[in-house]
């Protein structure tokens, strides 16, 4: 059941990527097929990119790697991929059907940055 929250969220982001991306990692730039900045908080530079196509992306000056939005977020925040897909589904409004328990309107990872509505 797990696994249908991460494909939910990457399918209803996968026409949104590029708005998601500016919002999560402000400052950044589209060169080619890649959203690019400086580092997974965003920032301007252009040693961290993320493929506009599949959200699979890498920071090259840490050597951080994700595979998806949600990895990134997760990444970002130093939460679980669970939490990321919660906050994510808050953030931009993708119904879950109330399948899932929890308001996550409120996220605080270890990066301290928060959300509230």
């Amino acid at each position: 059941m797990t696994s249908n929250i991460f494909n939910q969220i990457n399918q209803a982001l996968s026409h949104r990527l590029h708005e998601a991306l500016k919002i999560l990692l402000p400052d950044g730039k589209v060169i080619g097929k890649y959203y690019t900045c400086a580092s997974i908080k965003g920032g301007h530079g252009q040693s961290c990119k993320t493929d506009l196509s599949s959200g699979r992306g890498c920071d090259y000056a840490s050597g951080e790697k994700w595979g998806d939005i949600i990895a990134l977020v997760a990444l970002q925040h130093r939460s679980s991929q669970y939490e990321a897909a919660l906050f994510l589904a808050d953030m931009f409004n993708i119904d879950l059907n109330n399948q899932y328990s929890g308001s996550h309107s409120e996220f605080t990872g270890e990066s301290g940055w928060s959300r509230k509505n």
